[in-house]
């Protein structure tokens, strides 16, 4: 008290603080209790002044993947001393540590407050920093350790370049696929995708922007070419997302031709709800058929004479109606042989409009015999084959349909289902 008073000498106020300096190193007196009283015996106003310490004095966050936030962890500033603690500012030495969930401002003496911080890496590896509070304590500051282990997750495309080809302006190609895989250990955050154009559409399998891969998982980029100039044609498709570099890119090339003077594209049709395939390359029934929401384009198409021109010969196009789905459904056929269009004349000779029979509908286009019909059939040089394939009722009953494609994939794809095959049928304009 007397010291507390100012009666006691500056000599005495010495002794005794040698004497707690003894105490102290004998183990008797906490470290704390030294300080305090060794600071208030240098200056007894300071009984009264703010005493700042925080709990805990550092932060260690666990590994975390660039471009991620990690959860927050939260600090508590406490007042241990005899007035009001005043917070001017807490901040972050980088913008990968951020300070969020404030209350700190004023702090009553014996009371405290807290804060939040949060790791959000912009680069892998060891990240570290400090959070500064400022306030009106000793010091003027506390400093909190900060530190957060960064990964990226690793990412590949199965294929950086897909090369499709010549096509028709108008065609469309088969869907080609490209596999993104995340091979890391936390998710693959897709941000965007961007690339596709006027000549290649782009499709995703579970690949769409907003959404991630799981660790381990993959997802298809499905590109399909559909030039609409001649000329040589390229893209690059880009996913941005949270792996390391931040994209992965996509090149898509390939040429668009002119369709010849004399030719014009068959185009393939399908009803959903029948399972029916249909083509033609009449332009009056397409402008039809595109206004009927149950036919859809399947994409496919290939190119046919429009005249008879020095070896090609007239496609004939029959319909036997009722033969399939108990009667509910017809079915169209097509040939160039004319072995094929006798057979069918001579099971209806006078052309009638009968149930089950064929009947001629005419010529829908132009096209080259192969130079080996059938199995393993194979046209002229400058022409491409077209397939024909049937769903017969042997494997399918009753419900028959012929398809023409001349995509081989088309083809092989559809002989595994089960479709007979009837190998090369005519041969039309390769691109």
């Amino acid at each position: 008290n007397k010291i507390q008073n100012g009666d006691t000498p500056g000599g005495i106020a010495v002794a005794i603080n040698s004497v707690v300096q003894m105490a102290f190193l004998r183990g008797k007196v906490p470290g704390s209790q030294l300080a305090d009283l060794a600071a208030y015996i240098a200056d007894p106003a300071s009984a009264n002044a703010p005493i700042a310490s925080l709990s805990p004095t550092s932060l260690s966050f666990p590994a975390t993947v660039v471009g991620q936030t990690s959860a927050a962890q939260s600090v508590t500033v406490s007042n241990t001393g005899g007035s009001a603690l005043t917070i001017s500012s807490i901040a972050s030495s980088t913008t990968e540590f951020s300070i969020s969930a404030k209350t700190c401002t004023s702090v009553a003496a014996g009371a405290s407050c807290s804060f939040s911080v949060t790791f959000a890496p912009s680069a892998a590896g060891a990240r570290s920093a400090n959070v500064v509070i400022s306030h009106n304590a000793s010091g003027g500051q506390s400093v909190l350790a900060v530190s957060g282990g960064a990964t990226q997750t690793a990412v590949s495309l199965s294929s950086s370049a897909i090369d499709f080809g010549a096509l028709f302006v108008g065609q469309n190609s088969l869907a080609k696929s490209v596999t993104l895989s995340n091979a890391g250990s936390s998710p693959l955050a897709i941000a965007a995708i961007s690339g596709d154009n006027a000549h290649f559409s782009l499709m995703t399998d579970g690949c769409a922007a907003g959404s991630a891969i799981a660790a381990g998982g993959s997802c298809l980029l499905q590109v399909v070419f559909n030039p609409r100039a001649a000329a040589a044609l390229s893209a690059t498709i880009v996913v941005t997302h949270n792996g390391a570099g931040g994209q992965s890119t996509l090149s898509v090339s390939g040429a668009g031709r002119e369709l010849p003077a004399n030719t014009r594209l068959a185009v393939e049709y399908r009803i959903a709800a029948l399972d029916y395939y249909f083509i033609t390359s009449r332009a009056t029934e397409q402008g039809l058929l595109d206004g009927v929401a149950a036919f859809q384009r399947t994409g496919a198409s290939f190119p046919v004479y429009t005249s008879q021109v020095a070896g090609a010969q007239g496609i004939t196009r029959y319909f036997f109606d009722k033969v399939a789905q108990q009667e509910s459904r017809g079915s169209h056929f097509y040939t160039l042989l004319d072995a094929e269009k006798q057979a069918l004349a001579s099971l209806n000779p006078t052309n009638a409009q009968v149930a089950r029979l064929p009947f001629d509908e005419g010529i829908d286009s132009f096209a080259v015999l192969p130079v080996v019909e059938g199995r393993g059939g194979s046209c002229a040089a400058g022409l491409q084959p077209v397939f024909r394939i049937f769903r017969g009722n042997q494997r399918f009953p009753d419900n028959p349909n012929h398809r023409f494609t001349n995509e081989r994939a088309t083809y092989e794809q559809f002989i595994a289902l089960g479709w007979d095959d009837e190998g090369v049928k005519f041969c039309v304009p390769a691109p």
